[in-house]
């Protein structure tokens, strides 16, 4: 077992302290290093699903120029658990799953298929309600839940940075106008039929902003700051919503992650995430009204579901069965979100495509996740997926294949999949534009070959891998049919 630590300067250490460190109850410490602001701990012969406390006495790690004071000391719990990579040697990657007849599969089912109104309340520019519209969308209207209820939705997600919009220390008051307009959206979704998940968003991923797991780690007035200003938010977003019926499912957070550690297995990260998503239920269902049952959304590290397999520690509840595991996925990045990026950018997918592994380890990845929480009745929800629209018509039919394939992966795994739209047409890097966030018209665009696209066809795509049932229509049979 390899565990990073992750400080906010380079540090240095040296491989003979490994003898002062000590792990409780005992097992074997292999390795100490320091590598740029990380330091390393390698463990090994720990048994499985056991609890262990590491101490790195004070002074070990110090910073990298000379003459620095050493660090204080740090002591963690952590537990190991069995292993949760272990496939079949059988496994039949598009072979017919079969789900468990649960509350978790009932919940998918009830989600359906859900679409993100991004870079809209998520959006940082601008002041008081301009931020709605300072990213390029216009202003989001009736028409545009309603027009997603008759392309096959039946869920949305807003995403809503709050910074911006807060007063200061201690009550932490929200703007009112900001509140309202919030409050009218959702109203809007709520007119149209749809369920409606709502969140904080890039609150959590300021690099200087009030929710820095970084700070956070580094110093306990820091971490206390930060709980008591979360606290206070969802206490005011509780009240607003508590009356609201259980079409509203409230998110804890987005995409939390340490500056730029998008991935880390530091597990003061994992474990602080952990502490706050019980404050989030906590004060949620503290506020009463619906909230006392509503359901709530849970995330993890980055949304990266491998941190939910492995970090996440689902929080209690006052109330049995209501805690929905969200995790996001555009795998692999480099298709998905960046393919004009060099040299790794890909421009197609599949089997097709020369790789004889995407399909086989996208499902392998769901097949995990429903394996960890499905069987075991605990819901999941995949909140962002997508791809980015392309600029001819070869490399766009293999992101419709990727699309109807994932999207329909996620059915037959019981997995409710949302789109990720943030209303920005075109193609390349960024452009997840399908449907149009004033009107709720399909998007279109102007490719490179000079032929004009629309987002028709891959919403339809889409809207049949979830919501049409017949039993040549599989993974098997899209399998056949890419391009």
């Amino acid at each position: 077992l390899s565990i990073k630590f992750s400080f906010d300067q380079n540090v240095k250490t040296s491989s003979s302290s490994i003898s002062l460190l000590s792990l409780n109850p005992e097992a074997s410490i292999d390795k100490l290093f320091a590598y740029g602001e990380e330091v390393t701990v390698e463990l090994s012969a720990l048994s499985e699903e056991g609890s262990y406390t590491l101490t790195i006495p004070a002074g070990v790690v110090k910073g990298f120029k000379k003459n620095q004071e050493g660090a204080a000391q740090i002591v963690y719990t952590f537990k190991t658990v069995k292993d949760p990579d272990v496939i079949p040697p059988d496994f039949d990657f598009l072979a017919e799953v079969k789900l468990p007849d649960n509350e978790a599969v009932a919940f998918a089912r009830m989600l359906g298929m859900g679409w993100n109104l991004g870079n809209q309340f998520d959006a940082t520019g601008g002041s008081g309600l301009d931020s709605e519209t300072s990213w390029g969308n216009p202003k989001a209207t009736q028409a545009t839940f309603d027009k997603l209820k008759s392309y096959g939705f039946k869920s949305v997600r807003i995403p809503v940075t709050w910074q911006k919009h807060m007063g200061e220390a201690p009550d932490y008051k929200v703007d009112k106008a900001w509140m309202e307009r919030v409050y009218e959206v959702v109203g809007y979704a709520r007119k149209a039929g749809l369920f409606v998940i709502l969140n904080m968003h890039h609150d959590d991923s300021s690099k200087g902003g009030w929710f820095s797991l970084l700070k956070a780690v580094a110093g306990e007035d820091f971490k206390n700051a930060m709980k008591a200003q979360y606290t206070a938010l969802w206490k005011q977003i509780a009240e607003r919503f508590k009356n609201e019926g259980d079409y509203l499912i409230l998110e804890a957070f987005n995409e939390p992650h340490a500056g730029d550690n998008w991935a880390s297995d530091d597990i003061r990260y994992h474990n602080l995430l952990n502490e706050i998503l019980q404050l989030f239920v906590d004060t949620v269902r503290e506020s009463g009204g619906n909230n006392a049952t509503r359901w709530l959304g849970i995330p993890c590290y980055s949304s990266n579901p491998n941190y939910a397999l492995k970090y996440l520690v689902l929080p209690k509840d006052k109330v049995a069965g209501r805690l929905a595991v969200s995790f996001h996925c555009y795998d692999p990045y480099h298709y998905c979100l960046a393919p004009q990026d060099t040299p790794y950018g890909r421009s197609k997918w599949g089997h097709t495509s020369g790789s004889q592994t995407d399909e086989r380890d996208f499902v392998i990845l769901y097949y995990k996740l429903k394996t960890k929480f499905i069987d075991n009745n605990i819901p999941l929800y995949a909140g962002e997926t997508g791809c980015v629209n392309r600029g001819n018509a070869i490399e766009r039919a293999f992101q419709q294949y990727y699309l109807e394939f994932t999207w329909k992966t996620a059915k037959e795994y019981g997995i409710a999949p949302f789109l990720w739209d943030n209303g920005i047409a075109g193609f390349g890097n960024e452009t997840h534009g399908f449907v149009d966030h004033g009107t709720g018209e399909y998007v279109s665009y102007k490719a490179a070959d000079g032929s004009t696209f629309s987002s028709a066809e891959t919403l339809s795509r889409m809207n049949k891998a979830v919501n049409i049932s017949n039993p040549t229509y599989t993974l098997e049979s899209i399998y056949n049919s890419a391009p």
